[in-house]
């Protein structure tokens, strides 16, 4: 069972619903406003708990360079494998369901969409959907050895 924040608009004037990811290290609490402005367009929107934040296993400091560097993915791959679980549990359809990430949350939509693009739409704010130029980046930028073909 996946917790989750249900915002209904006061007046429903869309069909689709908005699964919104959150940014890492962030949390729901943090994206409850821009929920309620979607809401406002008339979208039902669901904001579920990522693995390693909230109230599912959170990690203490999620900025930490080892910390990132050993979650980072894994919590972006073990949610998307939630996929189904979570369209599933909502009682959604993923042909009336639009996918929305910032940053981290951004990776997880993209990469929901694009094994499945029956979705009605993907909205990436500040994410990625190439992970493998992302990670060739994130370890330029942190120093750290480049990936090996075989690793990719």
């Amino acid at each position: 069972m996946i917790n989750y924040y249900e915002i209904t608009p006061d007046l429903v004037s869309r069909n689709e619903t908005i699964i919104m990811f959150h940014g890492w290290g962030s949390t729901i609490e943090s994206q409850k406003q821009l929920g309620k402005e979607l809401s406002k367009l008339g979208f039902k929107v669901v904001i579920p708990e990522i693995k390693y934040h909230d109230s599912r296993q959170a990690l203490t400091n999620h900025f930490d360079q080892k910390i990132l560097q050993r979650y980072f993915w894994k919590t972006i791959f073990e949610t998307i494998d939630e996929e189904d679980d979570i369209i599933q549990q909502l009682n959604l359809q993923k042909e009336k369901s639009i996918l929305l990430g910032s940053s981290m949350g951004g990776f997880i939509a993209s990469g929901m969409f694009f094994s499945n693009t029956s979705y009605a739409g993907l909205i990436n704010i500040n994410g990625s959907s190439s992970y493998i130029y992302s990670e060739k980046d994130f370890r330029k930028k942190d120093r750290r050895a480049p990936l090996k073909e075989k690793r990719i």
